[in-house]
């Protein structure tokens, strides 16, 4: 049937017939495509999931200022959060204890000197190492060549410290120096031995069996050699000596380390940190000696950094060379914004700060559109003597909150009464995420403030620049302004340095005296461009603790 005749026969024009055949569904009526309200920001969010594949769309919204629905930001998010995630270092493959273990010789970046002036090179004095999939016990031998007499001997010394010998034994026979280094003579020990031997998997050779699983067992191999050789030379050079005394074993000799693998108590999982740690034996090294780091005093201020995952088979050593620019000597949050604060010993700290800090405010009468509503010291410098406590302090944001006023009396901080005392019309408000100026974190270092101290010609005291960390960060002046931009590791916590603080009138004000002095904020504007300390913003939450190092991540 022609197409005019369809179009006749349906009052529907030939366009329409033409496209309908043409079209393999039914027709459907679909608006053209159009830009989300995300786009403009979708520049932003790629940033902060760079710098935190696991940050909260909830996170993402307050520091890209989002006010449209959180519903499409979230998809967004969703939709490009896996693009910055790690790759998932589980291993997916699961050992039975007993079952499998493997041996590698890895060759330490040191000559070592063998006596009559004579040294050795790595190749000609391997390491012989064994480590064991399910508890990831850890032994390592040093042996006097790579012929077959050498490493059947080690095997044996190796097992009979393991006190067991494994179903299967990995080992790549290509690193053997023998005639027949992948055949006979191997097997004919593990048969002694009544265990299986088997190659390292590779794609090639893959194939079934029962103790293989989806991951490669020679990724052990990779992980056993970081450690070594970041327990030998953990600053990345090639230095190291050898000591004939093994009577007493330095901390960083074979058999310390491999008592300390893996590092971390639970670093094979909860269920398995018992297990790893019974697990663990001494080595006993060859008649060679003991291999020793060497480390000298100019590298004293700097930290090996080791960061691993939990869960079974799940170990991943990543290796970061750390600066210690500091320690934390006072911990201070301020539960209502403009009051004064309470020193801590310790803190958790949130996407949202210090738990419990400025979740309080009281707004001024007449400010509901405005930008900055708050009641601060700017207008009634006597709230720095009004002290809120919480009656629940391990539970800060479900605990109750008490202010005790300059009169001696003490009040909840959402009784009416309360909020009378301090003018008419103010009110006050709680926000779970905190009600901060710019960011949630705070820093200043002692130095710093000593610094401004010259400048002004005045003692000053922390408490008048209301930081939550403050930290001393040795000799030099205003140290914090090279932070900006980097991470620093607090104890648990990794915060991102963002900005430096741009200071105002509360910085006039002496917290005990109440008195003014425009000095205080002349001399920052004049010599500090108005900016003192830094603000910062949570990467990783965690644990901070007054004494804590605190570090600046490469």
């Amino acid at each position: 049937m022609p197409v005019k005749a369809i179009a006749r026969v349906m009052k529907v024009s030939r366009n329409t017939v033409r496209a309908a055949i043409a079209s393999d569904r039914p027709p459907k009526y679909q608006r053209p495509a159009k830009g989300s309200i995300v786009d403009a920001a979708e520049l932003r969010i790629r940033e902060l999931l760079k710098a935190c594949p696991t940050m909260p769309a909830t996170v993402i919204a307050e520091r890209i200022g989002w006010e449209r629905s959180i519903r499409v930001l979230r998809e967004r998010v969703a939709e490009l959060r896996p693009a910055y995630l790690p790759p998932d270092p589980a291993s997916r493959t699961a050992y039975e204890p007993g079952e499998i273990a493997q041996c590698d010789l890895w060759f330490p970046p040191v000559s070592v000197p063998v006596g009559f002036g004579q040294v050795r090179k790595p190749t000609q004095l391997p390491v012989l190492t064994m480590v064991t999939g399910y508890a990831r016990w850890l032994a390592a031998l040093l042996i006097p060549s790579r012929t077959a007499a050498d490493l059947f001997a080690g095997w044996w010394q190796l097992i009979s410290g393991l006190g067991a010998v494994p179903r299967v034994l990995v080992w790549d026979a290509a690193h053997a120096n023998s005639p027949h280094p992948s055949t006979s003579r191997p097997s004919r020990v593990c048969s002694i031995l009544t265990t299986d031997l088997q190659s390292p998997l590779t794609e090639s050779n893959r194939r079934p069996s029962p103790y293989h699983g989806d991951a490669l067992p020679t990724e052990l191999r990779g992980r056993v050699f970081s450690y070594l050789t970041c327990g030998f030379t953990p600053w990345g050079g090639t230095s190291g000596s050898v000591r004939g005394d093994t009577a007493s074993p330095a901390p960083t000799d074979l058999e310390s380390l491999a008592c300390r693998w893996p590092p971390g108590d639970n670093a094979c999982g909860p269920a398995l940190g018992e297990a790893a740690r019974a697990a663990r034996r001494a080595v006993r090294p060859c008649g060679h000696g003991t291999l020793v780091a060497s480390r000298g005093a100019a590298t004293d201020h700097v930290r090996h950094a080791r960061h691993h995952c939990t869960g079974k088979g799940a170990f991943t050593l990543m290796e970061a060379v750390m600066t210690v620019v500091g320690r934390v000597v006072a911990l201070r949050r301020y539960p209502v914004k403009s009051m004064a604060g309470e020193e801590l010993d310790g803190a958790e700290v949130s996407w949202h700060g210090l738990a419990g800090d400025r979740r309080w405010a009281f707004i001024r009468d007449g400010q509901v559109r405005s930008g900055f509503p708050w009641l601060t010291i700017r207008e009634r410098p006597e709230l720095a003597h009004y002290r809120p406590r919480f009656t629940d302090p391990d539970r800060p944001n479900a605990s109750q909150t008490l202010v005790r006023t300059p009169s001696g009396s003490e009040l909840d901080v959402a009784d009416p009464a309360l909020a009378a005392e301090l003018g008419p019309g103010v009110r006050v408000i709680k926000q779970d995420r905190g009600i901060f100026d710019t960011l949630p974190l705070s820093l200043l270092t002692t130095q710093t403030l000593a610094g401004l101290g010259r400048l002004a010609g005045t003692h000053l005291v922390a408490a008048r620049f209301r930081p939550n960390l403050l930290v001393d960060a040795g000799e030099h002046e205003f140290p914090e302004d090279a932070w900006v931009g980097r991470v620093l590791r607090i104890g648990g916590l990794r915060m991102r340095v963002d900005k430096r603080d741009q200071r105002c009138l509360i910085v006039t004000v002496d917290p005990v005296t109440l008195r003014r002095d425009p000095a205080i904020l002349r001399a920052i504007a004049r010599e500090r461009d108005a900016q003192l300390g830094v603000y910062g913003s949570t990467v990783e939450p965690g644990k901070v603790t007054a004494g804590d190092p605190v570090e600046l991540e490469p």
